[in-house]
């Protein structure tokens, strides 16, 4: 901000009792403008907090109906039975009480592969 007190910046000269005065008459507008810019930002930071409440609320209402139609869902269950036998090397598959219950256990554990084992 240019004053005609700029010249002053870098020194150590104290303002006299009639520069203190024209000086706090200068940062009054700025100390304002400040102040609103505060206001702005914490209702901006409120906005943002409440419309990530209600994204993450949405997403949690997805969430059930997404796993009806994912891929692995619409699987036939001759495919969903034969993909934990094609992938029975993996230990934590053997104590799956079905096969279907397997596959989401492996699923859950090696998404990828389960999908090209089942595609395949």
């Amino acid at each position: 901000m240019e004053s005609r007190f700029s010249h002053l910046h870098d020194t150590n000269n104290i303002p006299s009792d009639e520069e203190l005065v024209e000086i706090q008459h200068l940062l009054a507008p700025c100390e304002a403008q400040l102040a609103q810019l505060d206001l702005e930002l914490k209702a901006a930071e409120a906005l943002v907090a409440r419309l990530r409440a209600q994204r993450k609320a949405i997403v949690a209402s997805m969430k059930p109906l997404n796993r009806l139609v994912s891929l692995m869902r619409r699987m036939p269950q001759e495919i969903m039975e034969l993909a934990p036998r094609r992938l029975c090397h993996l230990q934590r598959l053997r104590f799956a009480p079905s096969p279907a219950e397997g596959l989401q256990t492996m699923e859950g554990n090696c998404p990828q592969r389960t999908r090209t084992v089942v595609i395949n």
